[in-house]
């Protein structure tokens, strides 16, 4: 996929979101990776998914530096009926602070 590529997933549905994972443009990730079940899997593209990832793992850091963080959520927004949320917004507290982030997904 070109770096410059315009991404359009407005014709994502359940139906053939596993085809364009088959092809590579998405990924899945569980929202509660201890219930692997489909119906808890979201599709976003790589490069979101390494987004995620990497939050993830700057907030394990804090509450590994001894931060007390909580209130974990991620919230979607979606385009028209696509199956592929168009944005993440991950929210937390640290401290007793709430922060968030967001993820623009396409």
């Amino acid at each position: 996929m070109n770096e410059n590529e315009i991404l359009d997933f407005s014709n994502v549905t359940r139906e053939n979101v596993e085809e364009y994972v088959r092809e590579g443009k998405l990924k899945f990730f569980y929202l509660d990776p201890e219930n692997p079940q489909v119906f808890n899997r979201i599709a976003i593209t790589p490069a979101a998914l390494k987004d995620k990832e990497t939050i993830d793992a700057e907030i394990y850091n804090l509450s590994y530096q001894g931060k007390k963080v909580g209130g974990y959520i991620i919230d979607m927004e979606y385009k028209e009926e696509s199956a592929v949320p168009s944005k993440l917004i991950i929210t937390y507290t640290v401290d007793g602070i709430e922060e968030s982030r967001t993820i623009n997904v396409w």
